[in-house]
């Protein structure tokens, strides 16, 4: 992947990307799909099987190359900003654990068609909340941000004690 997006040739990216990525991707994908489903046939939708492994695994290849087609080939705007995303991508580590407590408050009580409800309407709110704070206290409450000003503090420290020695 390093040598495809190193080559600034875009035809010839292209070409590399598709020949040497897109189509070996695509059909191992569809290969493993394929293997999990013709396996063990019903129970390839069954978590705790070996042919949902294969299936879930070439499910999740054929996704990332369709992804990869999608920015490759300019379909969207990979430069334009998606503001709403960098609140959610800055506050990664704070939303990741502050989402657990979205369970006790659904805990069952979301069918097929009140959970689409759930996720737009829960998705508005944190967008909205995580602006506000992004705000009012910036850096401040991103956990991630704080951990790893913390471990740059701890690593020069460190560095700057093998130097004394």
């Amino acid at each position: 992947m390093n040598n495809i997006n190193n080559n600034k040739n875009p035809e010839l990216k292209r070409k590399q990307l598709k020949k040497e990525m897109i189509i070996p991707t695509s059909l191992i994908s569809l290969g493993l799909i394929s293997f999990g489903v013709l396996f063990n046939f019903p129970s390839f939708l069954s978590r705790s099987s070996l042919s949902w492994l294969f299936y879930a695994i070439g499910i999740d290849l054929l996704v990332l190359m369709i992804l990869i087609i999608l920015e490759e080939y300019n379909l969207f705007k990979t430069k334009k900003r998606y503001r709403v995303f960098f609140y959610f991508s800055y506050y990664s580590f704070t939303v990741y654990l502050g989402h657990n407590f979205l369970y006790f408050i659904f805990y069952k009580k979301l069918d097929l068609v009140t959970i689409w409800i759930a996720v737009v309407s829960t998705f508005i709110v944190f967008s909205l909340f995580l602006r506000q704070i992004y705000k009012i206290w910036g850096w401040k409450a991103s956990l991630k941000t704080i951990l790893g000003k913390m471990s740059s503090k701890l690593a020069y420290r460190i560095e700057k004690n093998k130097r004394r020695e």
